[in-house]
């Protein structure tokens, strides 16, 4: 799924390096922030719990996940007018749909997108949905829980491979994170790793952290424009 924030293009990299450690004695894996669900579809396992605040997000992809088929790809204009106008009014998941999916940069109702004016078949949605419609197999299996992850009761978390990818410090904030408390978030995984295997990307984290991959890549929703390039990172604790 195109999100903001999505691991899709490095996850031909980082993917291997988590399934590295699953081994016999795993019992679950779990992304505290599962976002648009690149990582969690590429992860072999037998028990994957996905959570994220967004209920919108959340929606969606259980709902690929069980009727992906049925999803109508050609929203139009005035359809995405009608469902940001009127929001409480649909499912979440169709929210979700066309709030991320037909939007420009992938920015919750950032803006209707085409990719060329008045092309009806170059619609930004079409070509988006169409293939977020393709995951519906890979989505098989994975469990998506709408939760805070400071809510999430950890208590049963035992010998877990844990991957988080919060929203990144001092970067385009996510639509429901202005208020990310990383201290909190960093004690929380130095926590969890007592019992667990955390894993963490990032572009910078605390001395506690040890980066164990990195790759330059042009960076966010502006990278066409300024080129910007910054280092993805995955950390564990050291």
């Amino acid at each position: 799924m195109v999100y903001v924030g999505s691991k899709r293009r490095i996850a031909k990299d980082i993917v291997p390096i988590i399934q590295s450690y699953i081994t016999d004695k795993t019992t679950m894996y779990i992304e505290p922030f599962v976002g648009g669900g690149n990582t969690i579809q590429r992860i072999n396992f037998h028990t994957k719990i996905g959570y994220d605040i967004d209920k919108y997000v959340i929606a969606l992809l259980g709902y690929c996940r069980d009727n992906g088929e049925s999803i109508n790809p050609l929203i139009t204009r005035e359809e995405y007018n009608r469902v940001k106008d009127n929001m409480d009014d649909y499912p979440d998941w169709y929210v979700g749909l066309v709030g991320y999916l037909t939007t420009f940069g992938s920015k919750f109702f950032g803006g209707y997108g085409l990719h060329k004016k008045g092309d009806e078949e170059s619609r930004v949605g079409y070509a988006t949905i169409k293939n977020f419609k393709k995951e519906q197999d890979s989505l098989v299996g994975c469990s998506f829980i709408c939760e805070d992850y400071r809510n999430i009761d950890t208590s049963l978390w035992k010998n877990c491979v844990i991957y988080c990818d919060p929203p990144y410090r001092d970067t385009l904030k996510y639509k429901s994170s202005n208020n990310f408390d990383y201290d909190f978030y960093y004690n929380w995984c130095i926590q969890l790793s007592q019992n667990n295997t955390v894993l963490m990307s990032e572009y910078d984290m605390p001395k506690e952290f040890k980066c164990i991959w990195q790759k330059d890549l042009n960076c966010g929703i502006t990278s066409l424009i300024d080129k910007q390039i910054r280092t993805e990172k995955l950390f564990v604790v050291r």
